[in-house]
C-alpha cells in the first residue's frame, strides 16, 4: 500500500483525482470539468485507484435521460508520511462515514 499511495503523490493527475474526490462523493463529469485530465487517462488512472482500493463506488446515479454515472469516493481524507533512516511510514485518515 505504501507503494500505491507513494504513486498517488508522485502523479500530478492521481494527486488532482484525489483532491477533488477526498471530502464527498463526485461523478466522471465533475471529475473531467475540474481538471484538464483527458478521458482516456482519467478513465485509466480512476480504474487504477479503484483497482487498488483507494476509491470506491459510492453510489450509482440516473440522469433524466435514463443514463447511469457513479459517483468516487477516496477511502481516506488524509495522508501523513515520515520518513526516519530506511522506515517510511504512512498514516492515512479514513473518510469518516465509512
Amino acid at each position: 500500500m505504501i507503494n500505491v499511495i507513494l504513486t498517488v503523490l508522485a502523479d500530478e493527475e492521481l494527486t488532482d483525482i484525489f483532491n477533488i474526490i477526498k471530502e464527498k462523493p463526485v461523478s466522471a463529469q465533475e471529475i473531467l470539468k475540474y481538471t484538464k485530465i483527458p478521458h482516456t487517462s482519467f478513465y485509466r488512472k480512476i480504474n487504477w485507484m479503484l483497482d487498488n482500493k483507494l476509491v470506491i463506488i459510492d453510489s450509482v446515479k440516473e440522469t433524466k435521460e435514463g443514463k447511469k454515472y457513479c459517483m468516487f469516493r477516496a477511502i481516506f481524507n488524509d495522508i501523513t508520511i515520515k520518513l526516519q533512516k530506511d522506515v517510511i511510514t504512512i498514516e492515512v485518515t479514513p473518510t469518516v462515514d465509512l
